[in-house]
């Protein structure tokens, strides 16, 4: 007999079945099955416990119908068969889609997208439980245009769904097709024969599943179907949906020759909780998402501490998943409120699941590095994280990759001493284990069956993942995440029995390791771990359609906008809504279409509306995360037509009483901290703070002290004390005071940098390439040979181009494989640089070779020293209670035939000397070297920068030459581009002794003669003996200040702004130093 019960949902229907069950009795000889949806068997079972007040439910069954069916099979027989869930059939269709995008029309290229393959297989799945076959898909095409978009649709459909079909027939058992093994044999199972069967929760049945209740009918000696229904009433097109159900389950009754019975709405159950018996009904409008949740907090943590609630008895309701759920979680956890989130999580992104993945593709990928930290990183070696990051870092440096970690580590020696090298080698050793040990069983000639086997084996064998495993849940449980620990037992069986799956489907294939990865990947991109409460006590929070509760005191609707409530159709799909639409209307029902999904999304807003016996809480945002605007669900404007009067309500943070901020003790304390800011901005706050304000210093000292610090905190360090400057960085090994002018050149532009730089001395990662220094380095090197030879062999004036050539070509070389272990031969990017340098290496020495035939030169010294010991004594600072010496090495150092003297110092990079620089202490290197050179007697000649560089000639300058030969009009573009950059003495002997013949610019110096006399280029690089002199004076007062401060502990972030180019540009430690303008203690050294 099939009776159908309905009623609202303000109905308390599961106190009504089990009531009727009571009375009518149970136990081993009067069973009784109750069939609820999948994700409510658990829930279903704890009310009846609650009702029943029982201990035990002998012969009280509660299932869903799969579980139910499987129960069947194992009863009658035929379920032996080998099933394919949807994980196999992501897979097997992955596999499909290899052999068959080249055929598909419309989904060409698409195949091999996972989110496509996902959306193929979900559709496939809804087919199965419609019933629609492949002939149901010729069917619909027989009577669709065939140049119609939606024909070529379902002929790739076809297409997909034969193949899919013809590999799992006479093999396998898609899990869809359950139905089809148990439902003809209801009738013989003693389970069913005679049982009571109640049915309840559903809003609508897939036409198999219909098919299967209409067996039940005709076994079971009754059937009761209890559905949310009304008629007759204003709102009756809520219930359209059940409508049509109700009548589909009364046509199956007679088809089965079940007699129809009770038809009658359940009226004698007090409805203990209801929206329309509810005063207590609460609508917010939030300004933002984070106000939305905080006010939802504040409210729920009203209800446990004034109200007496439990966490069980609230539960929240949030459809957006993405965003909300997030930002709902961080702000809980302020509030002190824990919530489970009742979603399934992905387990690709687990350790396990990374670890076995980055093994089979740091194979696949040929020791690719990025897939060997992937897998070192999950926890599951016995590699420690230091070990790992002491690799990485070597790795890193010295770019190894590929089938280099397959060989010993040989560079570092020198950095990191034989010692250090042998220990990194040995944790090389044992990393590669790992992997070479695998690689022994992927690269034999085997079938899938044969490698899923060897694999299975190594993890548990040689790898010891059950350690790993075990190791990873203990961390996961002192870090406070037991859910999480249980949840890592579970994604070890879900990937075993991927392992399963992927052998059935495809074991006696040859195997292919990439294939093997990809569908492996894919399989675990689906499959989904779902979490229990780890307490009964709980906040649970999920959505409407999936979170099924029982009685609450509470709901909570977090998100009540436009598009989330009811959730709108995304528009993803293999077809338009249209399109199913009209199948549909024309009698083709291959899926449930949108408007079944919108009517069950509306029956489950009025299901969870009802369910709260107290209060019912709903709020919505009018902007987003972007500040863009959001509109209220049309739910707001119906419930608020429902009750007049009902005022919508602002969020707290927008109320004009502060006490509803006063909650969690972390929440508080951030709206205490932003009335303090008020307040030390002057203006005028709630006498309330100060109260609270006394509560947390009584309460939290120290968390008070901590925030009064913040407040009190402007960046500013304070300086070094005299012994911490002396350890840090001001003598070297006799106990002197020793500084280089490129050290007090660091501290002028910032003290602070200085202070990390030479005190600190954070070790840089350098990786082991060919970068700007390194050339710099080698440039440098090699030119300061070949001149310092050319000068020694008196050659400058008889050194041809080729010579020049050949000498550039013999010294680079030598150099270049004497740098940092063979640097420059590391790999073929390093050769080919090497050999643009020696072009380079080249220019600039010919340029030299120019400037010095040019001039009247008596000699030229390179690399020339000063300091203690030295030909040239050391500069020497009186900084107070200390002497500082400077001492550095000058790259070059000429002496006229007049007597004056010219320092050189060559540069990789372009800079320019500007006399408000050299006075500022930005640039003062160069008239450090002078002042040494001069050695108190000499006469100064100029200071320059010569850049080293590849010089780029403008074409379109040469061609607009008229008739001018090319060679000669490069040859002079060339010169132009080698000419000195500094600042001279305007002396016309001296000038001419740099340069000896020229009219307009000079091609040496930055000069041009002029019918008025000599100009400098720019302005400002040729000034007086008396102007040079006053410059002079004006580094030695900024170098007699930097001593002094340095010498002090100044360390100050006080970067130098000249011209709006600061070092904080390139400066590696901006983390550390944290400049920000907004703080007191950071400020500009700003250079007018």
């Amino acid at each position: 007999m099939l009776n159908i019960y309905y009623g609202r949902e303000c109905i308390d229907k599961e106190k009504f079945i089990y009531e009727i069950i009571a009375q009518a009795g149970y136990g081993p000889h009067e069973r009784t099955i109750v069939i609820v949806p999948d994700q409510y068997t658990l829930e279903a079972e704890r009310r009846a416990f609650d009702i029943l007040g029982v201990q035990s439910l002998i012969g009280l069954d509660v299932f869903s119908l799969s579980r139910l069916g499987h129960n069947i099979l194992a009863e009658v027989g035929g379920g032996r068969s080998t099933f394919i869930d949807k994980y196999g059939r992501q897979m097997l269709l992955t596999s499909i889609a290899r052999e068959e995008d080249e055929n598909l029309q419309v989904f060409r290229g698409n195949m091999a997208k996972s989110s496509f393959i996902e959306l193929t297989n979900d559709f496939i799945s809804e087919m199965k439980q419609y019933g629609a076959t492949v002939d149901t898909i010729t069917e619909i095409m027989e009577t669709t245009g065939k140049d119609s978009l939606l024909y070529k649709k379902l002929a790739d459909l076809r297409l997909i769904y034969a193949k899919y079909q013809e590999k799992i027939e006479g093999k396998y058992t898609d899990s869809e097709d359950l139905i089809d093994l148990y439902k003809d044999k209801i009738g013989q199972s003693a389970l069913i024969d005679g049982a009571r069967i109640w049915v309840y929760g559903f809003d609508s049945f897939a036409p198999k599943s219909l098919e299967v209740l209409s067996g039940f009918m005709g076994a079971a000696e009754e059937v009761n179907v209890v559905m949310t229904y009304d008629q007759n009433c204003p709102d009756e097109d809520l219930f359209r949906l059940t409508g049509l159900v109700i009548d589909k389950l009364r046509q199956g009754a007679v088809s089965a020759g079940c007699p129809l019975g009770e038809f009658s709405r359940i009226s004698d159950i007090s409805d203990g909780y209801s929206i329309e018996n509810n005063a207590d009904i609460t609508i917010v409008e939030a300004a933002n998402l984070y106000n939305e949740a905080e006010t939802a907090a504040a409210y729920i943590l009203h209800l446990l501490r004034d109200e007496g609630f439990r966490y069980r008895d609230i539960v929240i309701i949030c459809n957006d998943q993405t965003t909300r759920a997030s930002i709902i979680s961080r702000v809980f956890d302020e509030y002190g409120l824990e919530i489970f989130r009742d979603a399934k999580r992905k387990i690709l992104n687990s350790n396990v699941a990374i670890y076995i993945v980055a093994l089979l593709e740091t194979l696949d990928h040929r020791y690719r590095t990025t897939d060997i930290f992937k897998a070192l990183k999950t926890g599951m070696t016995d590699l420690t994280d230091d070990e790992i990051e002491a690799l990485e870092n070597y790795s890193l440096k010295y770019r190894i990759k590929g089938s280099m970690w397959l060989k010993p580590f040989e560079k570092g020696a020198v950095e990191y001493g034989e010692e250090g090298l042998a220990e990194l080698e040995a944790l090389r050793g044992r990393a590669m284990a790992i992997f070479t040990g695998l690689a022994d069983i992927y690269n034999k000639k085997q079938t899938v069956s044969d490698f899923a086997r060897g694999f299975y084996d190594y993890l548990t064998g040689p790898l010891d993942i059950g350690r790993g495993l075990a190791a990873f849940k203990e961390a996961q449980i002192a870090a406070g995440l037991p859910d999480q620990a249980d949840a890592t037992d579970q994604i070890w069986s879900m990937i075993m029995g991927l392992f399963d799956q992927i052998v059935e489907l495809t074991g006696d294939e040859p195997f292919c390791g990439k294939d093997f990865t990809e569908i492996l990947t894919v399989g675990l991109d689906q499959v989904e771990v779902g979490l229990l409460p780890s307490t009964v006590d709980d906040i649970v929070m999920g959505t409407m359609q999936r979170t099924r509760v029982g009685q609450v005191k509470a709901m909570i609707i977090v998100g009540a906008n436009e598009g989330i409530l009811p959730a709108e159709n995304s528009g993803d799909g293999l077809f338009a809504v249209e399109e199913l639409e009209k199948m549909a209307e024309e009698g083709h029902e291959i899926c449930k279409v949108d408007k079944v999904r919108v009517q069950e999304e509306k029956l489950a807003i009025d299901r969870n509306l009802s369910k709260p016996s107290e209060h019912l809480w709903i709020s919505y945002s009018v902007g987003d995360e972007a500040g863009g605007d959001l509109r209220p669900s049309d739910l707001i404007d119906e419930i608020l037509t429902a009750h007049p009067g009902l005022q919508v309500q602002r969020d707290i943070l927008n109320r004009d009483d502060p006490e509803e901020l006063v909650g969690g003790k972390l929440s508080t304390l951030r709206h205490l901290t932003d009335a303090m800011r008020q307040e030390a901005r002057g203006e005028k706050v709630d006498p309330l703070w100060t109260s609270v304000d006394k509560w947390y210093r009584q309460a939290d000292e120290s968390e008070m002290g901590r925030i009064n610090e913040a407040f009190d905190f402007d960046n500013a360090p304070a300086d070094l004390s005299a012994g911490e400057a002396d350890v840090l960085f001001k003598k070297d090994e006799t106990g002197a005071c020793v500084l280089s002018p490129s050290r007090i050149e660091t501290f002028a532009k910032c003290p602070f940098a200085h202070y990390v730089t030479y005190g600190l001395r954070p070790e840089e990662l350098r990786v082991f390439e060919v970068a700007s220094r390194e050339i710099g380095d080698v440039y440098h090197a090699c030119l300061m040979k070949i001149t310092s030879r050319l000068s020694s062999e008196d050659r400058w004036d008889s050194v041809t181009e080729e010579e020049c050539r050949e000498l550039v070509a013999q010294v680079l070389q030598k150099e270049a494989a004497d740098y940092k272990e063979g640097l420059f031969g590391f790999s073929n990017e390093e050769k080919y640089k090497s050999n643009r340098m020696e072009s380079t290496c080249f220019q600039a020495l010919w340029a030299l070779v120019g400037h010095v035939r040019a001039g009247r030169i008596d000699g030229s010294r390179y690399e020339v020293a000063f300091g203690r010991g030295r030909a040239i004594p050391p500069i020497t600072v009186d900084a107070g209670d200390r002497t500082i010496y400077i001492e550095g090495k000058i790259d070059r150092l000429d002496q006229l035939d007049n007597g004056r003297v010219k320092v050189i110092d060559y540069k990789s990079g372009n800079l320019d000397l500007k006399q408000k620089e050299i006075t500022s202490g930005y640039r003062l290197q160069l008239m450090l070297y002078m002042k040494a050179a001069q050695m108190g007697e000499k006469l100064p000649a100029g200071v320059f920068y010569f850049h080293i560089q590849d010089p780029r000639i403008n074409m379109d300058k040469i061609a607009n030459k008229g008739g001018a030969d090319i060679a000669d009009v490069v040859t002079a573009e060339l010169k132009k581009e080698f000419k000195l950059n500094g600042i001279m003495v305007d002396d016309e002997e001296t000038i001419h002794e740099m340069d000896s013949d020229f009219t307009g610019a000079s091609d040496v110096i930055p000069v041009r003669a002029t019918k008025n006399g000599l100009t400098g280029l720019p302005a400002g690089s040729l000034v007086t003996d008396a102007e040079f002199e006053e410059l002079q004076k004006a580094v030695d007062s900024k170098l007699d200040e930097l001593c002094v401060d340095m010498v002090r502990g100044g360390i100050d972030i006080h970067p130098m702004n000249i011209n709006d180019e600061t070092p904080c540009k390139f400066c590696q430690y901006k983390s550390i130093c944290r400049f920000d303008l907004g703080f007191d203690g950071c400020r500009y050294n700003m250079v007018r």
